[in-house]
């Protein structure tokens, strides 16, 4: 067992050193990118320089090139986008909130009728959509931002970082604390139960979890916020918490010291920084099989099986002595043992390629063997699971 146990450290250290962040095309002229959306086949870029020289640029050859799409945003500088289907929306810090409904083509100004704020964060659900400024207000659309409401108006020094969804609730992060609503917006109340400190400045939506950052400390919630509990966990509380990311079932934190990932909802997460360093991430989005990064020195991406592959590696130590694969390596005859106390007769084997794809679908019992000789020789993944419980590793054909 000690021997398998140094394969898997070994493994998963190995991987770590592979999974390699690549710089895109320098097309930002040194500038921080500042946020990063991608829509159907476009990724559209912000950069950050507050006014000056602030463009958007998009690219749709996954990253390799880009062209400023700034027609009708002049110099705005752009904090965040949001869609709805195909169209577009952007929120600048001064200048108001901007739509296009033609790829980033073109942008037409539908919001701005306050001097001098900045508007943070949107949120779309369906057809709403909710601005949130560092002004204290909170505004809604449901015409696709021909007409505005201002639904909530709260002191000037609240500020709302960022707005997120999920099929029933809108999720607003402040400097007052996590805010929920139920009616698209209307009405909104805080949920702070749990929380070391009350400003929440990000959130993550995930199938079983939100998950949200106050800086320096990672929360999860599985009851829409009624309760948050730390997860934090193996990473520093003296590293700042910017932005989150996700890679299929795994997520992704963006900190001061780099990029870290986490398959268990944030049991445990591990550095996966090579090529990035320890560079900001401001946020991350995916699209077809890679992860972009934005940055304070541009975007770069990762292919997303590189990042599936480091997560793997981590369940595969918490799971060492629940199911045992041997041998492994091996030239594909393999030998599968469940901990007795988890024997259940209804658990399913599935084995993936490192595309994805499954190469093997059957039912197991807590004991059984495999024959894999016949599969080309390369890496592959094992899932063993039923209702209650879902166990992988990685395994070598040689």
């Amino acid at each position: 067992m000690r021997v398998f146990l140094f394969f898997i450290l070994f493994s998963l250290m190995t991987f770590e050193l592979k999974a390699q962040w690549i710089q895109m095309n320098e097309a930002f002229g040194g500038n921080s990118v500042g946020t990063i959306k991608t829509v159907g086949s476009t990724i559209f870029a912000g950069t950050f320089d507050f006014g000056l020289n602030s463009k958007v640029y998009k690219s749709t050859d996954n990253g390799l090139n880009w062209t400023i799409s700034n027609s009708g945003l002049g110099s705005a500088l752009v904090h965040t986008f949001a869609t709805i289907g195909s169209i577009i929306f952007a929120a600048t810090y001064s200048e108001g909130v901007f739509k296009s409904v033609d790829n980033g083509t073109t942008w037409t100004n539908v919001l701005s009728n306050i001097p001098n704020v900045n508007y943070y964060s949107l949120g779309t659900k369906d057809s709403v959509i909710i601005v949130g400024t560092d002004y204290g207000a909170l505004y809604q659309s449901t015409d696709l931002g021909i007409n505005w409401i201002n639904v909530v108006a709260t002191t000037p020094t609240n500020y709302y970082y960022n707005i997120r969804s999920n099929s029933t609730h809108f999720f607003a992060a402040s400097s007052d604390g996590p805010f929920i609503s139920t009616d698209n917006g209307l009405n909104w109340n805080l949920v702070a139960s749990g929380l070391t400190i009350s400003s929440i400045e990000e959130f993550l939506i995930q199938p079983s979890y939100v998950f949200s950052t106050d800086n320096f400390r990672v929360y999860r919630t599985s009851n829409n916020g009624t309760y948050w509990e730390t997860v934090t966990n193996n990473l520093s509380i003296n590293s700042f918490k910017r932005s989150f990311g996700f890679s299929g079932s795994n997520q992704l934190i963006g900190t001061s010291d780099g990029v870290f990932v986490t398959p268990n909802n944030g049991q445990n997460w591990i550095a996966a920084n090579s090529g990035l360093g320890n560079n900001d991430v401001n946020e991350f989005d995916t699209l077809s099989s890679y992860i972009f990064a934005a940055t304070n020195i541009g975007i770069f991406r990762i292919d997303t099986s590189q990042i599936n592959t480091i997560a793997i590696g981590i369940n595969e130590i918490n799971e060492v002595k629940i199911l045992n694969v041997y041998p492994n390596p091996s030239h594909g005859k393999i030998k599968i043992e469940i901990e007795s106390k988890f024997i259940n007769d209804n658990y399913k084997l599935q084995i993936f390629n490192t595309f994805g794809q499954t190469v093997l679908f059957e039912n197991l019992n807590n004991q059984g063997s495999i024959d894999l000789s016949h599969f080309p020789k390369g890496i592959y993944f094992l899932e063993v699971k039923n209702l209650n419980i879902s166990l992988h590793r990685k395994i070598i054909i040689e």
